[in-house]
């Protein structure tokens, strides 16, 4: 097996979640690299991009290099559940880069939990993504938001025109507070509504504050009730340890035809953009006429490894130089003691290229002696 410390960060990274995901339960989900195009011509909203890679089979079937797990996943599972369906995956997407123009093939992690939810199911999910952030970076931040209490807000009031709720939405997803203004103003919002969508958007602060903002604007049962639920979220995930990584942010908002309730997003120190995304999408399990519920969220390697050469400075502690001529066992021993003690040590007859240990050193005569500027 290939030495750990050896593994490129993607490499090591994959193992490491993949370990953590099989300590839970959740089983490993293996796709093809093809769908018929109908089932994402059919969920195009729920995409990044509406353009996907196609082709015709040899029986004149339209394929697709699929740009998303999630929707094979949904697709591909039993109509009926009992219990709580736990999958992970390790899988290439192929997605237009809307900066190049080209298309890319990227790397995604992630894992899904369908069917019958609770709200421990919902800790354990997002507890997960916590987790897969914090071997990432520790400097790292979880955003987390609840489309129901937004939309609770929005359909309270009513709209002169047929995209007026869209173009809200729009500002709320951007933070945009002077758009959104405006937009109040041409809509004939009154000043209480003004200042609860500014709120809406501005609310910040500590997790406590934010959630005493939004419970002073809710107007109604939806909205109260998305606040408890995350009250409840939260106070769970402070005994994680990561409390002071976590912030509630109610411009997260995912296509409101296939989320509903819990959504969030995670980011770290190095990458400008968020290396995790997830959410609660009942909606979509019921666009494939299924009974479940069902949360998940996906890792951006790609991301994740534009930015984060290595996860650590150094590949090894130590590199171990021999000749033939030596003392196997004796070698042997002098190794295994320098593994007893925690470090990580690749034994080599020269010294090989690319490598990084903390130290290195010659192997002779029964003993090591550290080589300087090896």
């Amino acid at each position: 097996m290939k030495n750990f410390n050896l593994l490129t960060t993607e490499e090591r990274l994959s193992l490491t979640l993949a370990e953590l995901f099989d300590s839970y339960g959740y089983g490993r989900y293996r796709m093809s690299k093809f769908e018929e195009y109908s089932l994402y011509l059919e969920n195009k909203n729920f995409l990044s991009s509406e353009n996907v890679i196609t082709f015709n089979d040899m029986d004149g079937k339209l394929l697709a290099l699929k740009p998303d797990v999630t929707l094979s996943i949904v697709k591909n599972v039993g109509a009926k559940f009992s219990g709580v369906k736990k999958l992970y995956y390790n899988e290439n997407v192929y997605r237009l880069d809307k900066s190049t123009g080209k298309y890319r093939e990227i790397n995604q992690m992630g894992l899904e939990a369908i069917g019958k939810l609770d709200g421990y199911a919902m800790l354990e999910v997002i507890s997960l993504a916590i987790k897969s952030l914090s071997e990432i970076d520790k400097a790292f931040v979880l955003d987390i938001s609840n489309i129901s209490f937004v939309t609770g807000l929005l359909d309270s009031l009513s709209f002169p025109q047929k995209d007026g709720k869209g173009k809200i939405m729009e500002c709320i997803a951007n933070k945009n507070v002077d758009g959104l203004m405006k937009l109040s103003a041409d809509y004939g919002f009154d000043t209480d509504t003004k200042n609860r969508l500014k709120t809406l958007v501005t609310a910040g602060g500590s997790v406590e504050k934010v959630l005493e903002a939004a419970e002073s604007i809710a107007v109604n049962a939806q909205m109260q009730k998305a606040v408890g639920s995350l009250k409840e979220l939260y106070a769970a995930l402070k005994e994680t340890g990561f409390e002071k990584n976590i912030r509630i942010d109610f411009s997260i908002i995912n296509d409101t035809d296939y989320y509903n309730d819990i959504v969030f997003q995670g980011y770290v120190s190095r990458v400008p953009r968020a290396v995790l995304s997830g959410g609660r999408y009942d909606k979509l399990v019921e666009k494939f006429n299924k009974t479940a519920e069902a949360v998940g969220f996906a890792v951006y390697m790609n991301e994740v490894t534009s930015y984060y050469s290595e996860l650590s400075e150094y590949d090894v502690d130590a590199i171990v130089l021999y000749d033939k001529a030596c003392d196997y066992a004796s070698l042997f021993n002098t190794v295994s003691k320098l593994r007893a003690s925690g470090k990580e040590v690749l034994t080599a007859l020269e010294l090989p290229d690319g490598v990084r240990a903390r130290a290195t050193y010659k192997f002779s005569g029964g003993s090591l002696t550290e080589v300087e500027n090896a």
